[in-house]
């Protein structure tokens, strides 16, 4: 098991619980189809597309929830997910998330990040119990 390339956390979306993965070596942010499906008020846009997924090879993505907004320890953040076939995680939140926040300072090993937020900088703890519980891993390209 790797663990040098995502940071796991507890989060929030629309009230419902999520397990989040940021992932730097996900280009791109997903949400799980059954999350999507109970989500409410957010706008769908059609973006016919095809990713590379870590082990299962090539995935059709239909759909792009815009700017849909997630809790990760009481902070909020809107991101764009692609609609994907999940079973480990609700989201994964991948370099277009990172990039937004940069520069930033990433500690992988202690799985925690400085991100600056709103004027200011923030750390956000991640948690390797949720990593123990859940990882089975996608990796997408």
């Amino acid at each position: 098991m790797e663990f040098g390339r995502a940071i796991y956390f507890a989060g929030s979306i629309q009230s419902h619980a999520v397990s989040v993965s940021i992932d730097s070596s996900s280009s791109a942010s997903f949400i799980s189809v059954s999350l999507a499906a109970k989500l409410v008020d957010v706008s769908v846009m059609p973006v016919p597309s095809t990713v590379r997924v870590a082990g299962c090879g090539l995935l059709q993505i239909s759909q792009l929830l815009v700017h849909v907004p997630s809790t990760i320890e009481q902070v909020t953040f809107v991101t764009d997910f692609r609609v994907l076939q999940l079973t480990s995680y609700d989201l994964i939140v991948g370099m277009d998330w990172l990039e937004q926040f940069s520069p930033m300072q990433v500690r992988w090993l202690q799985k925690w990040m400085m991100i600056p937020y709103q004027g200011q900088w923030i750390l956000l703890q991640g948690s390797m119990l949720i990593c123990l519980i859940r990882c089975s891993y996608i990796f997408v390209k």
